[in-house]
């Protein structure tokens, strides 16, 4: 089992205790969870009625409403590690990402028995990228950022028309490094048109 697993067994452990309102079941309960997740969790006792200064050996813990902190807390933590998980992964793309970048700029030597056709055409139309380009949600690039990623697209297709391979690799060039940060699903909607110019300059 999985940290994210085992947290929602917990999770669903303090749900169930709230549910039954059972103080003696609470304290064990939350023992258990103080127990494993002191070292992780930083401050997990902190607002804890068990760990505030005691008045008096009459007061009364109250264990129902720990659980109520502590399940707050496992569920932060919770997606604190999903957030993180997610962080890698899209690190990881966009390494792949960089990676097919590279490939393009530095692997198109093995396509030269494309190149006569490659020279009169493009499978992926500057058309087509723009369209997915403009399908883009303003989260991922925004409007602006839409409008000048054409505008470097179109150098692309002037200098392909113009049959000149040293001005077209640099305008690729340039759409290459605008869109090395600009996230996965950029990349995605680009490199695909890219990888057909670079057939041409190769």
């Amino acid at each position: 089992m999985g940290k994210v697993e085992t947290l929602k067994a917990y999770i669903t452990s303090c749900t169930d205790v709230l549910d039954s309102k059972n103080n003696s079941e609470a304290e064990k309960l939350q023992d258990k969870i103080i127990g494993v997740y002191y070292s992780e969790i930083p401050s997990i006792t902190g607002q804890l009625d068990n760990y505030q200064p005691s008045f008096g050996s009459s007061r009364a813990v109250n264990w129902i409403g720990d659980i109520e902190i502590l399940k707050a807390k496992l569920i932060n933590y919770m997606d604190n590690l999903e957030q993180e998980d997610k962080n890698r992964a899209d690190e990881l793309e966009k390494l792949r990402l960089q990676q097919s970048i590279f490939s393009i700029n530095n692997n198109n030597h093995n396509q030269a028995t494309a190149k006569a056709s490659s020279e009169t055409s493009v499978v992926i139309t500057i058309e087509q990228t723009t369209e997915m380009i403009q399908k883009l949600p303003d989260d991922v690039l925004s409007q602006e950022d839409k409008d000048e990623l054409e505008e470097k697209l179109a150098a692309v297709e002037v200098a392909r028309n113009g049959k000149d391979k040293e001005k077209l690799a640099s305008k690729v060039g340039n759409v290459l490094k605008y869109i090395t940060d600009k996230g996965v699903e950029v990349g995605i909607a680009v490199l695909p048109y890219l990888g057909e110019i670079a057939k041409i300059i190769h």
